[in-house]
């Protein structure tokens, strides 16, 4: 999905990002799109699989400062600059997060088993950060412990309810948490909890309305539409500045 990622320092604020599909009718002039994973990074892009992969980098098709239309950006590698630019924030490469004061941020890689940490964002999932302040392997099984709605504390699938403890995922219909603090879906496989109704609802298919990537069987939200695949040639996308 073209949005900005969640940071982990509290003094880096979450720029706000408007994204705006305009239908354009069948015009000829647009009736052709880049060609699948042949655009170069910077260029414009119109769908998320038109970037080329160059080695070693994960590029994405996506909205960037200065840039009326999405183009190819490449995810910043763990050490490298994230420091926000105009309205938009760099994303890391999958495994590290964006930590740092809000004029001198950096991607920083998540920790490991055993590693210190102040904060669940700040381990690799499925690891939690325990009472001790290190990233620690879930125990708790259905029926056990967990603290403080830290969903990490039970072994995957089982989530951390209000009471502490430790039960199996909600079904279709049923109520969920989502949103800060809450670090797993609470709900089962094939749905995710949808805010801000609090129930969990089936995944949403290629071509449906969306607003995250988690809401989409895909795992890809691209300007409000589920699916990996590039729009069609009628419409324009654009990134306001």
């Amino acid at each position: 999905m073209l949005s900005l990622l969640p940071v982990r320092s509290s003094s880096l604020l979450l720029l706000p990002i408007l994204l705006v599909l305009q239908s354009c009718g069948s015009s000829s002039d647009s009736g052709s799109s880049s060609e699948a994973g042949n655009v170069a990074e910077g260029a414009e892009c119109r769908g998320p699989n038109e970037c080329a992969q160059p080695p070693g980098k994960v590029v994405e098709c996506r909205c960037a400062n200065g840039h009326a239309k999405p183009v190819c950006v490449a995810r910043v590698e763990v050490g490298g600059d994230c420091t926000p630019t105009g309205s938009f924030q760099p994303a890391c490469v999958d495994g590290a997060v964006c930590s740092g004061p809000s004029n001198m941020s950096t991607c920083e890689a998540l920790a490991a088993e055993g590693a210190r940490c102040s904060s669940h964002d700040d381990c690799v999932d499925p690891l939690y950060c325990s009472l001790d302040g290190t990233c620690t392997v879930a125990t708790s099984g259905l029926g056990g412990p967990c603290v403080g709605l830290t969903q990490r504390a039970c072994k995957s699938p089982y989530i951390c309810d209000l009471d502490d403890v430790c039960v199996a995922p909600h079904k279709i219909g049923e109520t969920c948490l989502s949103g800060t603090g809450i670090d797993r879906n609470q709900c089962e496989a094939g749905a995710y909890c949808k805010d801000p109704e609090g129930v969990c609802v089936a995944l949403l298919a290629d071509g449906e309305h969306c607003a995250h990537d988690y809401e989409c069987r895909a795992s890809a939200c691209f300007f409000g539409t589920c699916g990996r695949g590039s729009r069609s040639a009628d419409a324009v996308l654009q990134c306001a500045l």
